[in-house]
């Protein structure tokens, strides 16, 4: 089905043509809470709520909303029509599975991103930097009335304040809603309850500190396991797409007060470690080993300061004949290669499946004790990241680090 190419999205939402992101998800917030049909029983509710939905996901696409503000005057209307016709169908289709589901499991699916606090904090780095434009701004202005340099060279002048004007327009333009970005999911109320909650203990035993009673906040812990890959063409000309049907398991794992902290100081312990090898390892051929370097002396430092506590790793799940094996090559590719290892990035997750299909996953099975039902998925096959690019290499070191 193609719906009408005319359909004013802007409209549909009750926004103008110039509604940033966050207006555009203020928007669609209210109208999915008015129009969904678990909770609104009109006959045109369902499809009022495929609209709002379609509306919503195009303009939320920076791409396929520059393609419908200027699809009159495009260039190549053949070929980006097909694709616009295609991302609004796929719209609709999510829209109607959106309509499906009970208003509960909808909101939670559309709050999951802002539960996760990555909601606030890239909220706090975006007000963050909205406030160091002004200081820009005047270093801008002041920088070539200072610096001789730069004075001495009229194009400095055009260069440093011509930069200064354009922000100053932007901030201007955008000056109503220059610090109403969105609201945060959490407020100090939250973390005042957080703090106090994490106080109490349960009855159960911590898994990490033996004869510590757990905090009512466990330490959470996600896998999954792919069941289908599912492949979609849609011609030569017009590309392919792939999606992954995963099943994701996340278990709790008892925790104690003690056994948080020591986790946090472990946590600072293997970064201080780490930066410090970065920072004062520079004679070659050891510079190119500083990473590994303090990867390997984080972890031994960090393992004998939780052993004198009698505590266990909580991140000792990636330690694996695997992963020992990613290091090896790691180790030997940047003594050999230097930064030309980078390249290992992009290779890294065939190594990885490779090693996944000749072992039956069994070479990624944690070498140390693990929590039973953590054990117990891991025999089962699932896994704690995604074997993509980049993400194999850096999924793992965030979570040995954090």
């Amino acid at each position: 089905m193609i719906v009408d190419p005319e359909k004013d999205y802007h409209k549909i939402l009750g926004l103008n043509k110039e509604a940033g992101p966050d207006d555009i998800k203020r928007a669609y917030r209210q109208l999915a809470k008015k129009y969904h049909p678990d909770i609104n029983k009109a006959p045109d509710a369902h499809e009022q709520f495929i609209k709002i939905t379609e509306a919503y996901e195009i303009l939320i696409n920076q791409d396929l909303h520059e393609y419908y503000y200027h699809r009159e005057t495009s260039r190549d209307p053949g070929f980006m029509r097909k694709q616009y016709e295609k991302a609004r169908e796929e719209a609709r289709e999510r829209a109607r599975r959106y309509a499906r589901m009970k208003y509960e499991k909808f909101i939670r699916e559309q709050e999951a991103f802002k539960k996760s606090g990555w909601h606030d904090l890239i909220l706090a780095i975006k007000y963050l930097l909205r406030i160091m434009v002004f200081p820009f701004i005047a270093f801008l202005i002041t920088m070539p009335l200072v610096s001789e340099e730069v004075s001495e060279h009229p194009s400095g002048y055009v260069m440093f304040w011509l930069l200064a004007v354009i922000l100053i327009i932007f901030v201007l333009n955008n000056w109503k809603s220059y610090f109403k970005l969105d609201d945060y999911y959490y407020h100090l109320s939250d973390v005042k309850k957080f703090i106090r909650e994490s106080a109490r203990e349960k009855e159960n035993e911590c898994f990490y500190c033996p004869g510590q009673k757990a905090m009512v906040y466990s330490h959470k812990i996600s896998l999954f396991r792919i069941k289908n890959i599912q492949f979609k063409s849609y011609g030569g000309l017009y590309g392919r797409s792939a999606g992954v049907s995963r099943s994701i398991k996340t278990i709790a794992i008892p925790r104690s007060k003690k056994a948080f902290i020591l986790h946090s100081i472990s946590s600072l312990l293997k970064l201080a470690i780490l930066v410090s090898s970065m920072v004062f390892i520079q004679s070659k051929p050891m510079v190119n080993l500083s990473i590994p370097v303090g990867i390997i002396a984080g972890s031994m430092v960090s393992w004998g300061f939780l052993r004198i506590f009698n505590t266990q790793p909580k991140v000792s799940y990636l330690f694996s004949y695997g992963m020992i094996i990613k290091i090896i090559i790691w180790v030997v590719s940047l003594y050999f290669f230097g930064t030309y290892a980078v390249i290992f990035l992009f290779f890294d997750p065939m190594v990885e499946a490779i090693l996944r299909q000749i072992s039956g996953d069994r070479l990624f099975i944690p070498l140390l004790k693990q929590h039973p039902s953590l054990e117990k998925l891991f025999r089962k096959r699932y896994q704690v990241y995604l074997e993509l690019p980049v993400w194999s290499v850096i999924n793992p070191f965030f979570k040995w680090i954090f």
